[in-house]
């Protein structure tokens, strides 16, 4: 492909100069075109450039020679223009400013003899007058003159332009002989030109063809080796793969062996340990209800004691105090003696309301320490329970999640495995067709 494009390029380079040598310039280039303003006619469609390409560096040097310094002969694009070139225009200029000085001449005169009609404003008087149409003919017929001088001094310019540029058309029309033995030189010209382009384009298309060629071989070898060092790493990579996904499976059946025994001997700990703390609890409030008996036991007997011997006391102490008395007479050991029952029976009545208070705080106290140990070691029994359910569901948990993790690893490990070898695989497929 490349060698037909570079010959396509340099047989259109060729072609393309043998029209542009064919089409007969005779220096329209070199001179500027008259300006399509002056002129009026339509500008000619300016030709195509030629197709620039970057490997015509060599040829762009070799351009057309143009004409010597000293070559006095006019081109034709300069006889064109001489022939559409438009004399100046100063002259009407000149006419306007004559003209202008003209009617302000006038107009000075005119003002000067019909002054006074104008200032009374009588226009019927002033129209009859003979020197106001003097004045407006004095005004009109010389600025009609100037124009018409202008027009002609206008026109024989054009003239004389025009008559010279036909002189220089018929002197080169009288010469067709060396306008056509240079169109021919230049032809040639072109044309080795061309040919020596070609033959450049030519030789560097084959000098690429060439590098393309040794290029391609090289593509081929490295292809071929990264080929066989892809499917080298690929076989290394599928092996150790195999292992890992062995190591995988291996430790995931320790873990779940590990994590059986480790659930089993937790289990059973769990459960002496429910057991012990159960037992210990029960022997605490065996202990708690037998303490508070034989402390409320111990209250009655001493408040009972008390309440004895402060009976025999009051007593004791009354019949002294009787038999103290009984000398003051019988109305105050009357008085003593009622004064004594009465503290006798308060204090019989005083010592069996405390002791009954006593033995009901007692028994209350009892109760109440059996119940709360009854329903601690419930509490206790129930949440060593909890606890050792929550501590299943949770071994049974784990389990479960690291067989899954242990299985989804398995399975992306061989998905991986799959798709590298498929990459690799595909990567490495078009190697062998582009190996011939």
């Amino acid at each position: 492909m490349a060698n037909k494009t570079t010959k396509t390029d340099a047989a259109e380079l060729a072609l393309s100069a043998v029209e542009e040598a064919l089409k007969l310039d005779f220096g329209l280039d070199d001179d500027k075109p008259a300006p399509a303003a002056e002129t009026g006619a339509d500008p000619a469609p300016a030709p195509a450039e030629p197709r620039k390409d970057d490997r015509a560096g060599p040829r762009a040097a070799r351009t057309r020679p143009k004409a010597p310094a000293n070559d006095d002969r006019r081109a034709v694009g300069t006889l064109l223009y001489q022939l559409q070139r438009r004399p100046s225009s100063s002259v009407f200029w000149v006419a306007f400013a004559v003209s202008v000085v003209w009617l302000a001449a006038i107009g000075y005169v005119g003002l000067s003899l019909i002054g006074g009609n104008l200032a009374t404003g009588d226009v019927a008087a002033l129209a009859r007058r003979p020197d106001v149409l003097v004045v407006a003919t004095l005004a009109i017929i010389p600025v009609m003159f100037f124009w018409t001088m202008a027009l002609m001094i206008w026109r024989a310019q054009e003239m004389r332009l025009t008559s010279r540029t036909m002189t220089e058309v018929a002197l080169r029309l009288a010469e067709p002989e060396d306008v056509a033995r240079e169109s021919v030189i230049t032809v040639g010209q072109a044309i080795r030109r061309e040919v020596a382009a070609m033959g450049d384009g030519i030789e560097r298309a084959l000098a690429r063809a060439s590098e393309l060629e040794v290029l391609v071989h090289n593509e081929v070898s490295s292809l071929e080796r990264s080929y066989t060092e892809n499917e080298i790493r690929i076989r290394s990579l599928i092996e150790e793969l195999v292992n890992q996904r062995e190591s995988v499976v291996s430790n995931a059946e320790r873990v779940r062996s590990s994590i059986s025994g480790a659930h089993e001997a937790l289990t059973s700990e769990m459960r002496n340990a429910g057991e012990l703390i159960t037992g210990r609890l029960e022997e605490t409030g065996r202990d708690l209800t037998r303490t508070f008996g034989e402390k409320a036991e111990q209250l009655t007997i001493a408040f009972d004691s008390a309440g004895r011997n402060l009976t025999s006391a009051v007593s004791e102490s009354g019949e002294e105090f009787v038999a103290r008395l009984e000398t003051s007479g019988r109305d105050i050991s009357d008085r003593i003696a009622n004064v004594g029952l009465e503290v006798d029976s308060r204090i019989s009545a005083s010592s069996n309301e405390v002791t009954g208070t006593i033995t009901r705080v007692a028994d209350e106290t009892a109760a109440r320490f059996a119940s709360e140990s009854e329903r601690l070691t419930g509490a206790i029994a129930a949440t060593g329970e909890s606890v050792t359910g929550r501590l299943e569901t949770t071994t049974r948990d784990l389990l479960d999640r690291l067989t899954a993790t242990g299985e989804d690893l398995t399975g992306t490990v061989t998905r991986t495995l799959g798709e590298t070898i498929a990459t690799f695989t595909s990567e490495a497929a078009p190697s062998p067709t582009a190996s011939p």
